[in-house]
């Protein structure tokens, strides 16, 4: 399925579309700025979108610099896109049903479409879905230990992360505080474990999101205008 979404994503890509949107070729010349240091990577645009966001596509300086390579960094973040799609599908529905949700987005006409073009939106598709599957992935594993003490750390983590992508990835906090609100423990006795999970979900969360909550702590503004 993945050879064959990539292959849907590569043919032709340099001539289809016949031309770049502007939006595109302003997220490739930024990616580099930021990338240089210009600007800081944890910082947000005066528009409201995350540095981090334009340098996730700098890449494609290292295969060229050229309208091909900044189509082939997007088409391989779609594809870690449909991996990642596939592992919290998987968690929640099953491998049957993970495959074929693997299978609709890989040849879904719109998820195509901006796979070849260029846009911040494919790394927020990622980050969304992994942050849910890891969530349920860590919700499965009963007994405490390291590897669920560094599962609930990593969910943190990339739940932070979702603050350095595009504005729409946000709207995963939502789904997680429905799956949070659901997974609530009914008995006394499980509220301790329950609560030492929450905190390594916060400390992992936190250490992520420290740089860009200080960043809005300077400049509100940011953050409030864009909405």
């Amino acid at each position: 399925i993945l050879l064959f979404s990539f292959a849907l994503r590569v043919f032709e890509l340099e001539h289809l579309p016949p031309f770049e949107h502007p939006d595109g070729v302003s997220l490739a010349e930024y990616s580099l700025k930021v990338a240089r240091g210009d600007v800081p990577w944890y910082g947000v645009r005066t528009d409201g979108d995350t540095n981090w966001a334009f340098l996730q596509y700098a890449p494609y300086a290292l295969f060229g610099g050229s309208l091909w390579a900044l189509r082939l960094t997007s088409a391989l973040w779609s594809m870690l896109v449909l991996t990642v799609t596939y592992f919290a599908v998987r968690q929640m529905f099953g491998a049957r049903v993970a495959l074929f949700a693997m299978l609709l987005m890989g040849c879904a006409h719109l998820l195509i479409h901006f796979s070849r073009a260029v846009t911040i939106v494919l790394p927020s598709v990622l980050t969304s879905f992994l942050s849910i599957g890891l969530y349920c992935k860590a919700q499965c594993i009963s007994a405490d230990g390291r590897r669920s003490t560094g599962l609930w750390l990593l969910t943190g983590a990339v739940l932070a992360l979702n603050l350095y992508e595009y504005v729409a990835a946000r709207s995963v906090f939502f789904a997680l505080a429905a799956l949070w609100l659901l997974s609530l423990p009914r008995q006394r006795s499980a509220w301790r474990p329950y609560a030492h999970r929450m905190l390594l979900l916060a400390a992992g969360f936190l250490l992520i999101a420290a740089p860009i909550l200080l960043w809005y702590f300077q400049h509100p503004n940011h953050l409030l205008d864009r909405f």
